[in-house]
């Protein structure tokens, strides 16, 4: 395992023990009733089955949390995503901001590390960029820019990837 792959493992489970420990506190000043996500809940983990143009088949695991807008009398369902993705050809981590309501999209910045077998690239690179992701009910579809941060590949990277969340 590469110095960098092993920094950016590292720095991903120390985000998602923060995450679940800061998640796991009880707020100072509830949330007014019917301004928390449709299950009562200001977070949720969601789990996630997609085909990636880079990675191939992955399996993804994302914690949600509700951002209260107590001002509104319809629910908003806005919301911040901490999302670990990984596949036979690499793994991503990634950060955004989404809004949903049956239907809806999330924007996400994202590190992408590629290792093992990745399609259209070579292993052992580190990729920076974006994804626009778009939702209908269950089924998931994103496309994402990138740029090369480290390794001897392409310097820009196009991606998509398809799926469903659960």
């Amino acid at each position: 395992m590469t110095g960098l792959r092993r920094l950016i493992l590292v720095m991903g489970v120390w985000a998602l023990s923060m995450v679940w420990v800061y998640a796991a506190e009880e707020p100072e000043n509830p949330p007014a009733a019917g301004v928390a996500d449709a299950h009562g809940r200001d977070r949720m983990v969601l789990g996630g089955l997609k085909y990636d143009s880079i990675m191939g088949p992955t399996a993804a695991l994302c914690v949600c949390w509700h951002i209260d807008h107590p001002a509104q009398l319809i629910c908003n369902h806005d919301f911040w995503i901490l999302q670990a993705e990984a596949g036979k050809g690499g793994g991503k981590l990634q950060f955004g901001y989404g809004a949903w309501y049956m239907a809806g999209g999330t924007i996400k910045a994202s590190v992408l590390q590629t290792w093992g077998d990745p399609m259209e690239v070579e292993p052992e690179q580190t990729y920076l960029g974006a994804e626009l992701q778009l939702n209908l009910f269950m089924i998931t579809g994103a496309v994402g820019l990138y740029t090369r941060v480290h390794g001897d590949d392409d310097e820009t990277l196009v991606t998509w990837s398809a799926g469903i969340g659960f």
